[in-house]
């Protein structure tokens, strides 16, 4: 065995993991992904920290291929992996790329008619007002920080246009806890829903909803991509449906979103195959492969 051989395989799966983003290749591909006025050398420092620091990544059980894609996907939406604008969340084996508030406020931004945006959940012990007259809809929040706040029981958004506009959503528990229902993986212990992310999610949801009254340049489709595409939306019977029942319906979506995907080569395919051709002889990579993926659970119902 060469040298080299023997060097990677006494190598940490996160020192791979770093060598192979920081390779000449990689870095490539970052580059025509990444908005213009993002440096490669930039976003690969953010998105280091933002690896080494995830308590949350099992190095040595995920698939690196998911890493490495979801990388080039926050790459391409200009999002920062630093757990503010944007986090890698790890579903068995499968990582996928996160989209935080702050990212998905960033992106709503970008339509230059929104002054600001505000998402937060309400905890049973806040005083929390919610009224409805003739001039339109207000809150009155006031979060209790000197206690225990309690439970979660609401969320709400304002979004605030340069023009004047106030646009306001409010969602009880019961609403949200719908949304989560329709979510593929809104029941599972690793969900985002039920982990420290919880409360992030419900102010996605509530964000989600009120952004489509709000008037925007920015195309909320795409905005809110990553998490339409995580619920079933055919089940409209709720969660004690049997799923198999929407077999049928959702192969046939899944077909039709593969056939519409047409797979770009990337600089970085060779580099990716190599690895994997040398993962596949190591005991690991067969524990890799034979761990159980989820799809990523982000958050909304359909428009």
């Amino acid at each position: 065995m060469s040298n080299i051989t023997t060097q990677q395989t006494t190598q940490q799966p996160v020192q791979v993991i770093i060598q192979t983003i920081e390779t000449a290749a990689f870095k490539d591909q970052l580059k025509s992904n990444l908005p213009a006025h993002i440096k490669p050398d930039q976003f690969i420092a953010v998105a280091r920290r933002g690896i080494i620091g995830n308590k949350a990544l099992n190095f040595s059980s995920m698939d690196k291929n998911t890493l490495y894609s979801s990388i080039l996907k926050a790459a391409e939406q200009g999002m920062k992996l630093d757990g503010e604008e944007a986090a890698l969340v790890q579903y068995g084996s499968n990582v996928q790329f996160m989209k935080m508030i702050k990212g998905v406020k960033k992106q709503l931004r970008n339509s230059g008619e929104i002054k600001e945006i505000t998402a937060e959940v309400v905890y049973k012990n806040d005083k929390f007002e919610y009224w409805v007259d003739d001039e339109g809809k207000h809150i009155k929040h006031m979060p209790n920080f000197l206690e225990d706040r309690g439970d979660l029981i609401a969320a709400y958004s304002v979004i605030t246009t340069k023009d004047g506009g106030r646009y306001i959503k409010v969602m009880s528990k019961q609403e949200i806890e719908a949304v989560q229902k329709s979510s593929k993986t809104g029941g599972t212990s690793f969900s985002p829903w039920n982990g420290p992310f919880k409360a992030e999610m419900w102010c996605k949801t509530v964000l989600r909803r009120n952004a489509k009254d709000a008037p925007t340049s920015t195309d909320l489709p795409d905005v809110f991509k990553d998490w339409d595409e995580n619920f079933d939306f055919q089940n409209n019977s709720g969660p004690n449906k049997d799923p198999s029942e929407n077999k049928s319906v959702q192969n046939q979506d899944q077909n039709l979103t593969n056939s519409a995907r047409k797979p770009r080569k990337t600089k970085i395919d060779q580099l990716l195959e190599s690895e994997n051709k040398e993962n596949s002889e190591s005991p690991i990579s067969n524990n890799e492969n034979n761990a159980e993926s989820e799809p990523v659970d982000a958050s909304d119902l359909p428009i």
